[in-house]
């Protein structure tokens, strides 16, 4: 694996990074700062990991990339809930409200639940909760939307 590879890895990734970033913030500035942040903390923090994988011929770089991506993830997570970055922006329509008026972490385990497609142990790791406190969150979020909304029976997706 070279250099290359974990810049134009991280490149691609960079459209779910942002969207989860202001599924968080909301502020554009804010999204693109934190996710560069992210960036080099992986860089910096995971600098004998990555010149390990950097002199190996392993088979074992794509669990490599997948681990910066859930790296980047987490740091992303962490920097706005540390800085508390939150940002409700305008919204004239109610689900959109619905949505703003969640706390973080609620807001997290929706967008990468049903935005980023990721699955429960994925999510679990990245914000780093149990099985049951991820459980708890996405139902106690879907409830919230579904209530604050009006409670109109239809797809959380499109609410979202």
């Amino acid at each position: 694996m070279k250099l290359r590879d974990i810049e134009i890895y991280l490149n691609r990734q960079q459209a779910d990074f942002f969207q989860f970033a202001m599924c968080l913030s909301a502020d554009e500035d804010i999204s693109e700062k934190i996710i560069i942040d992210s960036e080099f903390l992986l860089l910096s923090e995971q600098r004998d990991e990555i010149s390990l994988q950097l002199g190996s011929n392993q088979d074992n770089a794509g669990a490599f990339l997948r681990y910066c991506r859930r790296f980047i993830f987490s740091s992303v997570f962490r920097i706005a809930r540390k800085n508390n970055l939150y940002q409700k922006p305008y919204a004239k329509r109610t689900e959109e409200s619905a949505y703003w008026t969640l706390p973080m972490e609620q807001r997290a385990v929706l967008c990468l639940r049903h935005k980023l497609k990721l699955n429960k142990d994925e999510i679990t790791e990245i914000l780093s909760l149990t099985g049951t406190e991820y459980f708890n969150l996405l139902n106690l979020a879907r409830e919230s939307i579904l209530k604050t909304a009006g409670s109109r029976e239809h797809d959380l997706r499109e609410t979202f």
